[in-house]
C-alpha cells in the first residue's frame, strides 16, 4: 500500500512539474511574441525615416537632369530678395515668418556664394536646395516623429531645413552664419559621417542620441551623402523624435519587468520609466541594467533566452540601425502568472496528495498499527499461547 502510494505521488508530482514547465514556456513565448510585435512597430518608424532620406537623396542626385526646376514662386522670391538685400555675404529666410505657417516651406541659412554654378549645365547648390525644400515637408505630414528634414551643402555655405524655424533658434547662440556652417561640419555627427573620407561607400547612417538645440527634446539623426557623379554635394538628413518611442513602450501590453530600447553606442533611447518624467538625460545601458546584467564583458544580445539573476532576458536586435529591444521579465512575475493560470490544476494536485496521505493514515490506524502491536505482544508469549491470541485477534479485525 505504501509503495503504491509512493508511485502514485511520484507520478502526480511529475505531472504537476511538467504542467508547470509547460505553462512557464507559454508565458515566455507570449513575452517573446510581444517583443517581436514591438520590433515591427519600431521598424515602421525606422522605415519612414529611411524612406524620407532615400527620396530626398534620389531626387538630389538626379536633380541635374531636372534643372532648371521652377519650384515654389514664394520660395524663389524670398531667396532672391534675401540674397539681394544681404550686406554681409549671408542670408536667411526669416521674412517668411510674416506668412501663414502653411506657406513657410522652410528656412535657409546660407552664404551668397551658394548661388555660384558648380556644373557645366550652370546648376548651383542653391537650385538644389530650393527644390528640396519643396519636398522636405511631405514626410512630416504623415510621420509625426520626423521633426526636421534638412540639407547641408558640402561647401559649408548652406543649411536648408524644414519646417521653418527662426535663424536665431537654429544658430543656437552663434553670431555668424559663416561660423555656424563651418562648425556644423566640424561638430555635427550627422555631417561628419557623410564626408567622403568617413563614408567612402556612400552608405546611409544613424547618429547617437542627442538633445535638440531648438528645444524639441531627445532625437537621433538619419543621413546619407549626396553626389553628382564623383562630386560630393552634401548631406540630406532627417531627425527622429525619440519621445515617439515612449508611446510605443507605453502601449506594450506587458506592464511588468524592465523594458528599453538601446542603440549600438550603449545609449538607452527610451525606457519604460522615462516617459513618466521630463528628464532629457541619455542614460547608458549599463546604468539601467545594473545590477541585473553586467554588459562590460558580454554584449546584451548574447543573454537572449537566458535566466540571469532571476530575470528572463528577451532581446530583439534590428540591423540598420543597430538598435536593440531589451525586456527583463522577473521570475517572481512569471511564477505568479503560472499560479494564476495553473490554479485549479494545483488545487486538484494538492487534494489528491492530501487524500493519499489521509487514506494511508487511516489504513495504518485500522490495520497496520493494530497488527504490529499484536505481533510485538505475541513474540513475547509461549508458543501455545501465540496461536490462541492470533485466533482471538483475527476475530476482532474489521470485516
Amino acid at each position: 500500500m505504501v509503495f503504491g502510494t509512493l508511485i502514485f505521488l511520484s507520478i502526480l508530482s511529475l505531472t504537476v512539474w511538467n504542467g508547470w514547465k509547460e505553462q512557464e514556456n507559454i508565458e515566455i513565448r507570449l513575452a517573446q511574441q510581444r517583443v517581436n510585435e514591438l520590433s515591427l512597430r519600431l521598424q515602421a518608424i525606422i522605415k519612414a525615416a529611411d524612406d524620407e532620406v532615400s527620396q530626398l537623396v534620389d531626387w538630389a542626385e538626379n536633380f541635374v537632369e531636372h534643372a532648371p526646376y521652377p519650384g515654389s514662386h514664394i520660395l524663389q522670391t524670398a531667396v532672391t530678395n534675401a540674397i539681394e538685400s544681404s550686406d554681409d555675404e549671408s542670408f536667411t529666410l526669416d521674412d517668411l515668418s510674416l506668412l501663414p505657417e502653411s506657406d513657410r516651406l522652410g528656412q535657409m541659412l546660407g552664404l551668397v556664394s551658394i548661388n555660384d554654378p558648380v556644373t557645366p549645365q550652370g546648376v548651383s547648390h542653391l537650385d538644389l536646395a530650393i527644390s528640396m525644400l519643396d519636398r522636405m515637408g511631405d514626410g512630416q505630414k504623415t510621420s509625426r516623429f520626423l521633426r526636421w528634414n534638412y540639407f547641408f551643402a558640402a561647401n559649408e555655405d548652406l543649411l536648408a531645413i524644414s519646417p521653418w524655424a527662426s535663424s536665431k533658434d537654429l544658430l543656437g547662440g552663434e553670431q555668424s552664419i559663416r561660423t555656424f556652417l563651418h562648425k556644423s561640419w566640424l561638430d555635427y555627427e550627422v555631417t561628419k559621417k557623410g564626408l567622403p573620407i568617413n563614408n567612402p561607400k556612400r552608405s546611409s547612417y544613424w547618429t547617437e542620441a542627442y538633445v535638440d538645440q531648438v528645444g524639441t527634446g531627445l532625437m537621433v539623426s538619419h543621413g546619407k551623402p549626396i553626389y553628382w557623379g564623383d562630386h560630393f554635394v552634401g548631406v540630406a538628413a532627417t531627425d527622429v523624435l525619440l519621445n515617439f518611442l515612449n508611446e510605443i513602450l507605453a502601449s506594450f501590453p506587458d506592464m511588468d519587468g524592465k523594458l528599453l530600447i538601446a542603440n549600438e553606442y550603449d545609449q538607452v533611447l527610451t525606457h519604460r520609466s522615462q516617459f513618466q518624467s521630463e528628464d532629457n538625460s541619455i542614460p547608458t545601458l549599463q546604468s539601467l541594467l545594473a545590477p541585473e546584467i553586467n554588459i562590460t564583458t558580454t554584449p546584451v544580445v548574447q543573454y537572449n533566452g537566458q535566466w540571469v539573476k532571476d530575470n528572463f532576458v528577451i532581446t530583439k536586435q534590428i540591423n540598420n540601425p543597430q538598435w536593440t529591444i531589451l525586456f527583463l521579465l522577473p521570475k517572481t512575475v512569471i511564477t505568479a502568472r503560472i499560479i494564476d493560470a495553473f490554479y485549479y490544476q494545483l488545487i486538484l494536485a494538492i487534494v489528491l496528495i492530501v487524500s493519499a496521505i489521509v487514506v494511508n493514515l487511516i489504513f495504518w490506524r485500522l490495520y497496520v498499527s493494530p497488527t504490529l502491536n499484536v505481533a510485538n505482544y505475541v513474540m513475547v508469549l509461549p508458543t501455545k499461547s501465540r496461536h490462541l491470541v492470533m485466533r482471538i485477534f483475527a476475530r476482532t479485525l474489521p470485516g
